[in-house]
Formats: structure tokens, C-alpha cells, sequence
């Protein structure tokens, strides 16, 4: 059950829960991720997926922002929000926060997917970011960044593949690992188009130019005390598991926790056509 002494809960492969206190944040946004699909000339349905902490305050669909890359052009759309969905690593029958502030399971995670149409056919640029952002990271990070704007976006090009649809996420970003154990966790992300898919670890952000704090020694690449701290690049070899890698060709993220913590993560997912790049995904998580 998940109350052994080393049992740590994953939230998108590095939040360590059942070894942190429960507390109610002004907080609760702990992830999301940025698609779109094409539906017609110059029409694009973008889907989010919000991951919220059920012991943090509501969500709140808010704005996409769409501005032009190298071009003149804002834009903003308002999304629409499915109900949650819970997806708390629990058994059926047991509770969460996420179905009643009074569980005696400290924890919660709702899923919610906000989506909305966009049309750029009455302008003459050809690359546009897509923006989402809301007040605050959660203040129980350990490793910065605690309370921190959360910001999140994606890059649509438009003209050199027309009606082009970019790479999703599909693996829920959920694990349960124990303190010790090695890991390894595929981002399931797939590609209709059939696109070469380059995936790296990029650096959280609060605003379009703007990134998350980081406590000493830790950083974007090194978010969390893995064994081998602070050599990232010694080999994963089980059942040794040393270093934190994130597999360019695959999206496989491989590391050995050593010890509870809260931290975040962004994870980059290029899109290539041709050996020309044609678009860019992230996963931004706690």
C-alpha cells in the first residue's frame, strides 16, 4: 500500500509526495501541456492539459495568448474547461482531496483539458507562440521556484507545412516509485504526421522571457538529488541507475531518486520535417 515508509509518490516523474507535509495553498498548478491539431485552412483546435492540486485553490481557464514570431501580431482566445477528471494514484475505493477535503489521504490531482479554436488566416505571418499562464507554482517546491508565475507555451508554423497538427502528449505524467529504485518513464508522445521528434530538458518558465528560481546546487537540468549528484551524464547502467537523462530520440527520462523532494521539470519536444524544424511542444510540470 502506499503508506510503507519509503514509498514516494511521482507526480510527471519527479514530484515526491507521500513524504511531504499536506498543507492549503494559495497554489495549484502543478503541470500542463500544449497541442493542436489542424481542422482546416489555417484553423488549428489547441488543446491543454492542466494538472491542479486538489489542496490548492480552483482553476481557472483563463487566456491563450497567440503573437506573432518575428512579425506583428496578438491575438488571445478565450478556452473552454472540461470537468476534472481525478488522477491520483490510488486505489478505486480509496479517497483523495481531489473527492473530499477531509480524506485522510493527504493528496489530490484533477486533470483538466481546455481547448479552443484559433484562425490565423487574416495575417501574413507564418510562426506564431501559443501562451498560457496562471498565479502560482506550488510553495511546498524545495528545490526553487516555490510560488513562482506559472507559464507555459508552444511554437505553430503555419506556411512551411501547411495544415500541419503537432506531437501530443499521451502517457499521463503519473508514477509510484520508491526512494532507491531505478526509473524509467516514456513521455508516450506520438505524432500523426509521422515527424522526427527531438526531445529535451529546457528551463521552466514565469513569463514569455522569463524562468523559474533554482536553489543551490540544483538547476533545470539537475532538478532533483539523483545518485551520482551532481554528475548528470554518468551512465544509467542498472542496477546502479547513476545520473538524469533525458533520451533525445525516444523521450525516455531515467533516474534513481535518493531522497524526498519537490521540483519542477520542463521537458522540449521539437518537431522536424525534412530536417527543417516546424514546430515545439513542452511539458511543464511540478
Amino acid at each position: 500500500m502506499f503508506m510503507k515508509k519509503n514509498l514516494l509518490s511521482v507526480l510527471s516523474c519527479l514530484l515526491f509526495l507521500l513524504m511531504m507535509p499536506s498543507t492549503s495553498e494559495a497554489s495549484h498548478v502543478m503541470g500542463s501541456d500544449i497541442s493542436w491539431r489542424c481542422v482546416g485552412k489555417d484553423s488549428f483546435l489547441v488543446t491543454m492539459n492542466v494538472y491542479r492540486d486538489c489542496n490548492g485553490i480552483s482553476l481557472s481557464p483563463g487566456t491563450i495568448s497567440i503573437s506573432g514570431i518575428g512579425c506583428s501580431y496578438s491575438s488571445s482566445v478565450s478556452p473552454s474547461m472540461s470537468s476534472p477528471v481525478d488522477i491520483t494514484p490510488v486505489c478505486k475505493s480509496s479517497c483523495t482531496r481531489c473527492s473530499g477535503s477531509g480524506c485522510s489521504f493527504p493528496y489530490g490531482i484533477h486533470r483538466y483539458t481546455l481547448t479552443a479554436l484559433i484562425k490565423l488566416n487574416n495575417t501574413n505571418c507564418c510562426n506564431f507562440n501559443l501562451s498560457w499562464n496562471q498565479c502560482c507554482r506550488n510553495t511546498n517546491i524545495t528545490t526553487g521556484a516555490s510560488g513562482n508565475q506559472y507559464f507555459i507555451d508552444a511554437e505553430l508554423n503555419k506556411c512551411d507545412t501547411p495544415c500541419n497538427s503537432s506531437p501530443r502528449f499521451t502517457n499521463p505524467p503519473i508514477a509510484i516509485l520508491c526512494a532507491g529504485q531505478c526509473f524509467i518513464y516514456n513521455q508516450g508522445v506520438v505524432d500523426d504526421d509521422g515527424d522526427s521528434l527531438v526531445y529535451t530538458l529546457t528551463q521552466p518558465k514565469t513569463s514569455a522571457s522569463g524562468y523559474t528560481n533554482w536553489l543551490s546546487p540544483y538547476s533545470y537540468d539537475k532538478p532533483l538529488y539523483f545518485n551520482g549528484f551532481p554528475n548528470k551524464n554518468l551512465p544509467f547502467t542498472p542496477p546502479l541507475c547513476r545520473g538524469f537523462h533525458l533520451d533525445s530520440f525516444n523521450g525516455d527520462l531515467m533516474f534513481r531518486p535518493m531522497q524526498a523532494q519537490v521540483t519542477v521539470m520542463a521537458i522540449r519536444v521539437d518537431e522536424y520535417r525534412n530536417g527543417q524544424k516546424i514546430g515545439t511542444i513542452r511539458r511543464d510540470l511540478q
